[in-house]
């Protein structure tokens, strides 16, 4: 059992602490009794400019979106180098000046990164006869670039005709085709039996 002395410090105790809530609680009422005085003030002093002056609008603050990658109403002419079925995330690099020419490379199920498709800008190429035509020297860059000839698909949609589009798995890796390379064995000389 506690002694007469602390109960009698414990009864202080509390009796502090509920002085301190009932006064923090009453200085709370004044605060918002003096923000309720005051914006009322406000709302009048507010309602007497209005009617005295035109007030000048105010800007309405719009939601920031996000910008679209450099595609903007002219689009882009879509030249398909390998099925995006083959893909599991791509990504869009910007190729020399914005919005001009944009490589879209897509992440294999491996981890290998390669091209998935090129986006031309319709402002650096056109279409003449089914034929995709480069205007500026990095359209032309890029069209050469591919080694055949883009063939046109419906609107502004091209694919290449080399693409095998075999999955991953069917192709050998880079590893076995370059040991396939050196591992060539050299040719015998005039080997003697015997």
């Amino acid at each position: 059992m506690a002694p007469a002395r602390q109960k009698s410090a414990a009864r202080k105790n509390i009796r502090k602490a509920q002085k301190a809530r009932r006064s923090k609680s009453a200085t709370r009422r004044t605060a918002a009794r003096t923000k309720a005085t005051a914006r009322s003030k406000t709302k009048a002093k507010t309602r007497v400019r209005t009617k005295t002056a035109k007030a000048k609008p105010r800007a309405k603050s719009t939601p920031r979106r996000r910008t679209k990658s450099a595609a903007r109403p002219r689009g882009f002419f879509h030249i398909e180098v390998q099925p995006k079925e083959a893909f599991v995330e791509f990504k869009t690099q910007d190729i020399g000046s914005e919005g001009g020419i944009e490589r879209v490379a897509g992440k294999r199920a491996g981890g290998a990164w390669s091209t998935q498709e090129w986006l031309i800008a319709k402002d650096q190429a056109h279409i003449e006869h089914g034929t995709l035509i480069g205007d500026t020297v990095d359209a032309r860059r890029v069209l050469t670039m591919l080694g055949s000839e883009p063939r046109h698909i419906k609107a502004d949609r091209f694919t290449i005709h080399g693409h095998t589009g075999l999955p991953e798995e069917a192709r050998p890796s880079l590893a076995p085709r370059r040991a396939v390379l050196t591992n060539v064995p050299a040719p015998q000389k005039g080997r003697k039996w015997g």
